[in-house]
């Protein structure tokens, strides 16, 4: 067999968008099973928020994935190409060659993110939705235009009603939200493969918990997903750990506004008026 190594046979890394928002966006290598989150802008402020989160998001994982139903995901390392926030970091321990092949985690070097030109941090990858359940999802709920689209990961908004409300503007396949109805209408199609209702809610209020008292992080913002496994099952993950804040700094923000619960709560929305 001849093997064409001319230029365009040659099997380049190639990154692809599986998420964005207005400060971050998420890429895949090559379908791997990393996801790498890189920030919006060159900013030291957004470059030190994602180490932060970076930072954080590997002590909750220690303290909070056990067995719990919802996962988090793992962090692997961060790199800031300017250097301002540390530059490469890994979490991974040093092993010899013969360790590193027994690992249950891909390993992350600073060569496999030099495709990334701003601050960037490497973790699990939440997979898309099985085929089939995204389209069902698109054909039940989005537009006729849109059909052809399938939907690759769902939010999960239990706290919301979207039975009678006019349909947005604007739609998400990355970001689709469900409902207590709308994932219970998925569940029927999948009654082997999803939890029930019950088991779900169960399980978010117990990962709140976790979250609260294990790793003492205010869980602000995160949110609660149904993704894929790379191939016909489900996944159940808390993801989004940027506007995440330990306890400690809730008391050096209500000592620096005066003791007031109000002001702190504005100087942690803003960032101003912070030690």
């Amino acid at each position: 067999m001849t093997i064409d190594m001319t230029k365009d046979a040659i099997d380049e890394p190639s990154l692809v968008k599986i998420g964005a928002g207005g400060f971050a966006t998420v890429y895949v290598v090559r379908g791997g099973p990393i996801a790498y989150k890189q920030v919006a802008h060159v900013s030291d402020a957004q470059a030190q928020t994602l180490r932060h989160e970076y930072d954080i998001l590997q002590e909750i994982y220690l303290k909070c994935n056990t067995d719990s139903f919802f996962a988090t995901p793992r962090a692997f390392a961060y790199n800031d190409p300017d250097q301002n926030s540390g530059g490469f970091v890994s979490s991974l321990p040093s092993l010899s060659s013969s360790a590193r092949r027994h690992l249950a985690h891909p390993i992350v070097t600073p060569n496999i993110m030099a495709p990334f030109t701003r601050a960037t941090y490497a973790m699990d990858r939440v997979h898309a939705l099985p085929y089939d359940a995204g389209m069902i999802i698109s054909k039940k709920y989005l537009p006729e235009s849109l059909r052809r689209n399938t939907v690759s990961l769902c939010r999960l908004y239990f706290g919301k009603n979207y039975t009678n409300a006019p349909p947005p503007k604007f739609f998400n396949t990355s970001n689709f939200p469900l409902d207590e109805q709308r994932y219970f209408n998925l569940f029927e199609s999948f009654p082997e493969l999803l939890d029930p209702v019950n088991v779900m809610a169960n399980g978010m209020g117990e990962m709140l918990s976790r979250l609260h008292f294990k790793a003492c992080v205010d869980a602000r913002d995160v949110e609660f997903v149904l993704g894929g496994d790379g191939g016909g099952g489900f996944t159940y993950f808390v993801i989004d750990y940027n506007q995440v804040c330990s306890y400690s700094l809730y008391f050096i923000i209500l000592i620096n506004a005066g003791s007031s619960l109000a002001q702190g709560a504005r100087c942690l929305h803003t960032g101003q008026g912070l030690l």
